[in-house]
């Protein structure tokens, strides 16, 4: 049957293939006009969310969440096969992203909601973290709370040419307020999570995501 609703489509850096999520699977297609092809093995059971091009192409980094509701980060050979799991604990892992140099992984990991009968957008914090590209500890950057609909699924932070750390956050007025949130700030921290920096505020928007350079 024909897909009619995709997610988290990205294109490769070289611009030949486009990477996207449908039926909870994560699939490969040449562009402009090509087949899709399932990235990773039938015997990969756990649904697979946003997908991440390594900077060199060779690689695919993507979010997990199985039958309990628990999720982990993993990494793939673009020609498919068989995933690496990057984390070592089961746990809210969302939007992986690539540093430029590829030997790093920058994502978001959530408080646990989902695992204590809530949703992740009531979770009380996301942190930002990073990890070896090919796995290792994980070190947090920053953490952000949440607002409004706002979630660790919005939360798509990415490395600069700079070596910083770019992310949104929600700029709220009042919980209870009739228009709680008024929009977004650009925000920036190194890699350690030092020398915090706001860059814009955009007003009525719920995201924001910026250019490489």
């Amino acid at each position: 049957f024909d897909v009619r609703f995709i997610r988290w489509a990205t294109t490769s850096p070289d611009g030949r293939t486009l990477a996207f999520q449908a039926l909870g699977r994560i699939w490969l297609q040449s562009l402009p006009n090509g087949t899709p092809r399932r990235l990773t093995s039938d015997t990969f059971e756990p649904f697979e969310f946003q997908p991440a091009w390594s900077p060199d192409g060779r690689s695919i980094a993507f979010a997990s969440v199985d039958a309990n509701n628990r999720g982990a980060l993993w990494r793939v050979a673009a020609s498919g096969g068989t995933p690496q799991r990057l984390t070592s604990e089961v746990g809210e892992y969302m939007n992986p992203s690539w540093t430029p140099d590829g030997r790093e992984i920058v994502a978001v990991r959530g408080s646990g909601a989902s695992a204590r009968q809530s949703t992740i957008s009531r979770g009380g914090w996301f942190e930002i973290f990073r990890m070896p590209s090919g796995g290792g500890e994980e070190t947090d950057i920053a953490q952000v709370e949440p607002g409004g609909f706002f979630s660790g699924a919005e939360m798509r932070p990415t490395v600069g040419s700079d070596g910083r750390v770019y992310y949104v956050a929600m700029k709220m007025i009042a919980p209870g307020a009739d228009r709680p949130v008024t929009g977004v700030e650009v925000i920036s921290v190194r890699m350690d999570g030092s020398d915090k920096k706001v860059h814009a505020n955009v007003k009525d928007s719920d995201d924001a995501t910026v250019s490489p350079d």
